[in-house]
């Protein structure tokens, strides 16, 4: 445990929280003595959906309006393991969701394990979460095997969206930089990449809209008329590991 000694010097403080000055009431949750979370208080409720599940997004900024102040600078250096960001499953414990309690189904864990169910946090923020909030319940099997199979889904359909996005607008650059390729060789070419991209924006517009939410609240509503927004703009989705929700939270440049 690495501890930081106060301004006047007599007492320690750990890092595991953010200081009393992040917080709107830390005499409510904060130990004086030890700014770690106080025995006595009492834990946050945080909402999931209709289907049971605790989404990265609502729960996060649940947590930020009931103890933190907006304007807090959170500070992250990534060689400081007690604030560096890291990645935190909205459904915990792991051993709640381990396939030897639903006889070898993997259900549970393939929801539990999906970049939608990941929010990736300052450490301090995930550790306030873990202190300070209850347990979300875990949902029931059906709702997860559905969540996990279309998610899957959907990234995988996302991800051949992305790459005729991206070979079409490589195309795009390179007869606009080549002023020597032949026009029939460029139409034919151009057509060619722009006819794949069409079609992986019409399956992928088939999806249904939970299964694009749940790849990524975005992609919901997100115009996919031309390669250059998807490559640009969307590109990240395809192939992260979590919800990157640090840009949520103000912090210290």
């Amino acid at each position: 445990m690495t501890w930081l000694a106060n301004e006047r010097g007599n007492s320690e403080y750990s890092r595991r929280l953010p200081p009393p000055e992040a917080w709107k009431h830390p005499d409510r949750w904060l130990d004086p003595e030890t700014h770690k979370a106080r025995h006595d208080a009492s834990k946050l409720y945080l909402y999931p959906d209709d289907r049971a599940f605790l989404m990265p997004d609502s729960a996060i900024r649940q947590v930020k309006e009931a103890f933190f102040w907006d304007d807090y600078d959170w500070p992250f250096d990534p060689n400081d393991p007690e604030t560096r960001p890291d990645d935190h499953h909205m459904h915990y414990e792991r051993k709640l969701y381990h396939p030897d309690l639903y006889e070898g189904d993997t259900a549970a864990h393939d929801c539990r394990e999906t970049p939608a169910m990941i929010a990736r946090l300052p450490r301090q923020f995930h550790n306030a979460i873990h202190d300070l909030t209850m347990m979300p319940s875990v949902p029931e099997r059906d709702a997860m095997r559905e969540f996990a199979d279309s998610y899957s889904l959907a990234q995988q359909i996302f991800s051949r969206l992305y790459s005729a996005a991206r070979l079409a607008l490589l195309v795009s650059e390179k007869f606009n930089l080549d002023q020597n390729v032949d026009e029939d060789i460029l139409r034919t070419t151009f057509a060619r990449h722009f006819v794949r991209y069409s079609a992986a924006v019409d399956e992928f517009n088939e999806l249904p809209t939970s299964a694009k939410t749940n790849l990524d609240m975005r992609l919901a509503e997100a115009r996919l008329s031309t390669p250059t927004f998807v490559v640009r703009k969307l590109g990240a989705i395809a192939n992260r590991g979590s919800i990157d929700l640090v840009p949520v939270l103000r912090h210290a440049a």
